[in-house]
């Protein structure tokens, strides 16, 4: 799922306007290793810096594991204590002539620091779009995390319930400490963003806290005991929080999760490491082939993933439905090609830049190798793609009539625009949001898509958010209390977003022609409880348009209790997804095999 400013980086499409914060990460989801797992933030060289970005602070741990020959160079792995302790694979890692240079090739940020002659501190920049400066100095261990206070509350804001703490430094222990007075910092512990500068004041009685950078402030009253704050938080709305005092900081990495499904070796399979080239573009694909044994000339199947960087798992919170959907087909005669999305783990080329067409382009590329294996009958090469993925694929099969089937995984069936309406209303509901919530959420999500679909291209930013806030205040009997520079701040990031060349193209993209286009057969899945791409909403449009295009061939199937990512679930809110053990569920895994498996 795209990741954005105002919502939690899953897997699929994402809704970009939503009316409730949430805190966006400087950096993205963590880079996994070949084998679909995180790197481990240990070695025999640590590294400790803290990264002042503006209106927040990340504390960075560089582990520097060497490399076993002499002319290679070190491991390292970052990891991001403001992050929920994701760690990051660093690319291009190099550490001689007394200077440290890495890349993070899916956030486009690069870091190049001089070590001093004791071989103790590191000074550099970080660049991401801005420079900045960033110091590491070399550390036996982590550094302890020892707030002089620490308040912890549940903020329900709008359809989610939020864990959050503030953290308050004496001066000369603060992150990034330039003296003066108690520094104070905010985290949305379920979000895994921290470090958010804010500022506590006692004012006449009362506790005031300012978080500028996500346009948040509170007001409450400090008990007796000095134990609690009860008051309210605003954040365009105004929200009851409680804070409680506590004795530690909260432990900022991610629960362990169990995850039975991911495949464990020994494999009843060949696995095998691949590179194939999009030439039409300079870009080198990397990824994973599974062959079944003893089966000559089988079927393959290429795995198309949904928006944001993702890799050759699809990995998110833990799961990795590519590599388990992978091992499923493999075990049932299913040749599998799965690979990291350009500019992601392995594979060359620029994510950022790129559009639904551009990976189109990523998957022919895939196709056209396939068909050069000898292990594989290259007329039984097919497409499955889930979410965007389900977009893409009939992108390319459209275009190739030698493809022999997709299946479509919580595919779209109307443009990016009418997805998202939908999104956001299912995704409000299924989280306990209110009615008043949904239709805020609608509002703002529409009236953003009307000003900027709007042609009087005179106005200013300035003067295009002010009249999106009107918009949106307009009839509210309470508008004249509501602050509007929260709101302002939310709408501002939310038009980059919506800016980008990925986010205009899928909005406008139009599903329909394309899959009027599509001659070969079709399986559509979808989840019955599925809050990201509606089952009711786009398996009737995509049944519609395969018959427009005179293509009977095809397949449509509701899973019942079903989410986006086809886990067994009860809501399928976003927030179940790192709860459930499950990955895929098997109804879902045997619907593909066994619908491969009959098609001649």
């Amino acid at each position: 799922m795209k990741s954005t400013h105002f919502s939690p980086c899953v897997m699929g499409l994402s809704i970009v306007c939503l009316f409730w914060t949430c805190v966006t990460a400087f950096a993205q989801p963590p880079i996994v290793n070949d084998s679909g797992q995180n790197e481990p933030a240990a070695g025999p060289s640590l590294w400790y810096g803290e990264l002042d970005a503006g209106p927040r602070v990340f504390r960075f741990l560089i582990a520097v594991t060497p490399s076993e020959s002499a002319d290679l160079q070190p491991k390292a792995v970052l990891t991001s204590r403001d992050e929920g302790n994701a760690s990051f694979v660093l690319d291009e890692f190099r550490m001689v002539d007394s200077t440290m240079q890495f890349r993070l090739k899916a956030t486009r940020a690069t870091y190049e620091g001089t070590v001093d002659q004791d071989g103790q501190l590191i000074a550099g920049t970080w660049k991401q779009g801005v420079e900045l400066k960033l110091d590491f100095k070399k550390v036996l261990q982590p550094p302890v995390d020892e707030p002089q206070e620490t308040w912890r509350g549940e903020l329900k804001a709008g359809f989610q319930t939020l864990n959050v703490q503030l953290r308050g430094y004496a001066p000369t222990s603060a992150p990034n400490s330039e003296g003066g007075d108690t520094r104070f910092f905010f985290d949305s512990l379920s979000q895994k963003a921290g470090g958010f500068k804010a500022k506590l004041e006692n004012k006449d009685g009362e506790v005031h806290i300012d978080v500028p950078a996500i346009g948040a402030k509170y007001v409450g009253k400090r008990n007796t005991e000095g134990t609690e704050i009860v008051g309210k938080w605003k954040q365009v709305a105004s929200i009851d929080l409680t804070w409680k005092r506590q004795e530690s900081v909260a432990d900022p990495s991610p629960i362990a999760r169990r995850r039975p499904q991911i495949p464990k070796p020994p494999f009843p399979y060949e696995v095998r490491e691949v590179t194939f080239r999009n030439e039409a573009e300079g870009i080198t694909l990397a990824g994973t082939l599974t062959l079944p044994e003893g089966i000559a000339a089988c079927p393959l199947a290429i795995l198309i993933s949904g928006s944001g960087p993702q890799d050759r798992d699809e990995t998110i919170l833990g799961h990795q439905p590519f590599w388990v959907l992978a091992d499923h087909l493999t075990r049932n005669g299913i040749a599998v090609l799965r690979y990291d999305e350009r500019g992601v783990g392995k594979s060359t080329g620029d994510f950022g830049r790129a559009t639904s067409a551009d990976f189109a382009n990523d998957v022919v590329a895939a196709v056209a190798y396939a068909r050069t294996l000898s292990e594989v009958d290259p007329q039984r090469v097919g497409l499955i793609g889930h979410s965007e993925g389900g977009l893409i694929a009939p992108m390319v099969a459209s275009d190739d009539p030698k493809i022999a089937w997709i299946v479509l995984m919580a595919a779209p069936g109307v443009n990016g625009e009418d997805i998202l309406y939908s999104q956001g209303q299912l995704m409000v509901k299924a989280e306990g949001g209110s009615v008043e919530a949904q239709a805020k959420q609608l509002q703002l999500q529409k009236s953003a898509f009307k000003s900027l679909k709007d042609s009087d291209r005179s106005r200013t930013q300035s003067e295009l958010i002010e009249s999106i806030v009107d918009e949106i205040l307009a009839g509210e009997a309470d508008a004249a209390t509501v602050e509007r520079e929260p709101l302002k701040a939310l709408i501002r990031l939310n038009l980059i977003e919506m800016e980008k060349p990925w986010f205009k193209y899928f909005a406008a993209h139009e599903p329909g022609p394309v899959l009027e286009k599509v001659r070969c057969p079709v399986l559509a899945l979808n989840g019955s409880l599925d809050t990201q791409v509606d089952p009711k909403l786009n398996l009737p449009k995509i049944e519609e348009h395969l018959q427009a295009g005179g293509n009977m061939h095809y397949v449509l199937r509701e899973l019942p209790k079903l989410n986006h990512l086809f886990q067994t679930c009860t809501t399928g809110g976003i927030s179940e997804y790192e709860q459930i053990e499950e990955t895929i569920s098997p109804i879902a895994l045997n619907a593909i095999s066994d619908w491969i498996g009959s098609l001649p």
